[in-house]
């Protein structure tokens, strides 16, 4: 990573851990967990996607923030009858995810930008409904290819949902889209630690990797390019 993003992602992570987070939420969340690999992306493809400096800080920040919310909201089981402590814990995650999620609002509707907060909460509609049918249908799934591919169509909703609407004025559609399509959910998962048993697993992330690296060709900047190789080995499952 340049010393110049190294800058950038260090100003979101202070930005961050300077919020005066509310002390009955640090009780059970402790400091916030920044999630950087989501923050080296976003701010690659913001850059690559030429937006202003300022406003690209603006959109990090607040977009950052809002997956944070996401996450904490994500972790709330659906167990209809849980004991007190941990209903009193599922609680505290919602608000905490209320909490986060709030300063994304805020910032966006700070610096007026409308148009993207009402973008955004659009796709946030449509990513809620897919999270509800994944969560819902997960303990039936037959196989963990069905897992991915539905995983696939969330993990990059935010990131995708950034592309196209700093992309809109455009007539192609911007390869980004399907590099974070693909880049997130084999990032996913990377981090769930699931193996890969079976020819058809192993086919299945082959081809993710096949789409990811057939859209990092259609990129125009070099460098850009570089970096964003060097995600997609961070990313790699089974390596």
């Amino acid at each position: 990573m340049s010393s110049i993003h190294k800058e950038e992602l260090n100003w979101i992570i202070d930005a961050i851990d300077g919020l005066s987070t509310p002390s009955y939420l640090k009780q059970i969340i402790g400091r916030p967990t920044i999630p950087v690999f989501f923050v080296r992306v976003l701010q690659l493809m913001l850059k690559s996607l030429h937006v202003p400096e300022e406003r690209a800080q603006i959109y990090a920040f607040a977009v950052t923030l809002l997956d944070m919310g996401q996450v904490m909201h994500d972790r709330v089981t659906v167990d209809s009858q849980p004991e007190p402590d941990a209903h009193r814990k599922q609680q505290l995650y919602v608000l905490a995810g209320d909490y986060f999620s709030s300063i994304f609002y805020q910032q966006l509707a700070k610096h007026q930008e409308t148009e993207g907060l009402a973008f955004l909460l659009e796709e946030i509609g449509r990513m809620n409904e897919k999270k509800m049918t994944f969560h819902m249908a997960q303990e039936t799934f037959a196989s963990k290819v069905e897992e991915w591919e539905q995983m696939r169509e969330i993990s990059g909703g935010l990131l995708m949902a950034l592309a196209d609407f700093f992309h809109a004025d455009q007539p192609e559609p911007t390869p980004w889209r399907d590099i974070v399509k693909e880049l997130m959910v084999l990032r996913y998962i990377k981090d769930s630690g699931a193996s890969c048993d079976t020819e058809a697993e192993i086919a299945w992330v082959q081809s993710a990797s096949q789409r990811l690296n057939e859209a990092t060709a259609k990129l125009e900047d070099d460098l850009v390019k570089d970096e964003l190789n060097i995600l997609i080995r961070e990313a790699m499952p089974f390596t």
